[in-house]
């Protein structure tokens, strides 16, 4: 017989696409690393001292974030993609809903009464319910839309990584209202 095992039942597609995303995750690890020595070495006087750390998160927050949220939505959101996302957004809210149920039951479960009722435990509950939902899945998509069988549909690579960015925004922007309305 000529057929090829596939090993573990899984599809030369599952695995080559667990490669791409692994293969984003290690250039995502080196980035961190670089960033993680740059903020340490040399001993006594850093590459990056925390003075500069501190203002380059408040410029990126401030500046950087916004304008790449804007920029992705605003090129690539139609109403069809909007049309076609409406799962996303409602996927974005049950997120939101399961990780606050998470952190309820855990606390119900697991910490004293006196502990949940700190600002401390408040501030833990907002974050486990809104994870950092952008910045790991845009790497992801970068990779993937390098990939001959996701960026077919579409004209280049960067086509593809447009409307994929901005399927992450919008869930994104779900996020966001409901973190800064109701969080």
């Amino acid at each position: 017989d000529d057929a090829v095992p596939q090993g573990f039942g899984m599809s030369d597609s599952i695995l080559s696409v667990f490669a791409a995303a692994l293969g984003a995750t290690i250039k995502l690890f080196f980035t961190a690393t670089v960033g993680f020595f740059a903020a340490r070495r040399p001993r006594g006087a850093p590459l990056l001292p925390p003075t500069v750390i501190r203002e380059m998160s408040r410029l990126s927050a401030a500046v950087f974030i916004p304008s790449l949220i804007t920029h992705s939505i605003g090129s690539s959101v139609s109403r069809e993609l909007l049309a076609q996302s409406v799962c996303l957004l409602a996927g974005g809210l049950l997120t939101i809903a399961f990780g606050d149920l998470g952190m309820l039951a855990w606390g119900a479960l697991a910490v004293p009464a006196a502990m949940r009722a700190t600002s401390l435990w408040k501030v833990a509950r907002v974050a486990g319910a809104f994870p950092n939902i952008v910045a790991f899945p845009l790497v992801v998509m970068g990779a993937l839309c390098e990939r001959a069988d996701v960026g077919a549909p579409y004209d280049d690579v960067g086509a593809c990584r447009n409307e994929g960015a901005a399927l992450i925004f919008l869930n994104s922007f779900t996020w966001s209202a409901v973190f800064f309305t109701l969080g």
